[in-house]
């Protein structure tokens, strides 16, 4: 047997035309669940692109950024790959945020605080809005007081805290993956959020 026609156990890269028909598939499928997403002070022009992108991954239902002014909007259109065109998304101050809270799921905070749960073991309610905070203070403690509560991701090496993107991206997978691997209940009706 050549080298040319073994096949690794992992399988070989799809094409683009068979990746962009898995895509259909796998967007055509339905969702349980309603996930947005709130990034509260974020600074960095490519967290704010790749959060975009992270939105997009997971099917974000509304995407806020709050208090985080657009810097450079060509690098965001960049790093955002222009996920930003398709993610449903606002750029609000904190006081509209504040104000409009009732229009979003409960807010669960992204952040280790004194009664946060690891999010691979905290119940996590059938709607959530995640919310993040800035990469360096994180959630600004008016934000967090609204949260109904926090979880965290936790830390296996020495530093204690990771990427708001890398983090955000984490947390809206897992709330998805539960959602999506429980078996729908028998007398679920099937209304759109």
């Amino acid at each position: 047997m050549n080298a040319s026609s073994h096949i690794s156990p992992a399988g070989v890269q799809l094409d683009e035309t068979t990746l962009h028909m898995r895509q259909k598939e796998i967007l055509a499928q339905p969702l349980l669940g309603r996930l947005c997403m709130a990034a509260v002070g974020i600074a960095n022009t490519e967290n704010i692109g790749m959060i975009f992108r992270v939105a997009d991954a997971v099917r974000c239902d509304h995407l806020l950024f709050v208090d985080s002014a657009p810097i450079n909007v060509n690098k965001i259109k960049k790093v955002s790959r222009h996920t930003h065109v398709s993610v449903p998304h606002d750029f609000v101050s904190s006081e509209t945020f504040l104000s409009n809270l009732c229009a979003y799921p409960p807010l669960i905070a992204l952040e280790i605080t004194t009664t946060s749960q690891n999010i691979f073991a905290a119940t996590l309610p059938a709607e959530v809005t995640l919310v993040v905070g800035g990469e360096r203070d994180g959630i600004p403690e008016h934000i967090l007081a609204h949260c109904q509560r926090a979880v965290h991701i936790p830390m296996y090496g020495v530093n204690s805290s990771m990427n708001v993107a890398t983090a955000l991206g984490i947390a809206a997978y897992e709330v998805r993956r539960r959602w999506n691997a429980a078996p729908a209940p028998s007398n679920a009706s099937t209304s759109s959020p």
